[in-house]
């Protein structure tokens, strides 16, 4: 994986891996990151599968690794669902 993604990016590669079959590759060799920077989250929505492999991916990093998100979005609009 490139060492800068969107968060669109990240998605698509998560989405491509599973259908590869390198899914845990993937997910593993993001495991060795120090720092995973999600910059600018709240720009693009997700599909259903998306955001589950990329939720799956913040929890996978929970006391193991930093997760530094960013967001376009105003406060207010954080917990808002996209429609």
């Amino acid at each position: 994986m490139d060492r800068f993604a969107t968060p669109a990016a990240l998605v698509n590669r998560l989405e491509e891996m599973q259908k590869q079959y390198q899914l845990e590759r993937f997910l593993k060799q993001l495991d060795k990151l120090e720092l995973l920077v999600c910059d600018e989250l709240g720009y693009l929505s997700f599909n259903r599968s998306g955001a589950e492999l990329l939720f799956q991916v913040f929890a996978d990093r929970y006391e193991r690794g930093s997760l530094l998100i960013t967001s376009n979005l105003p406060f207010s609009e954080c917990s808002k669902e996209s429609g």
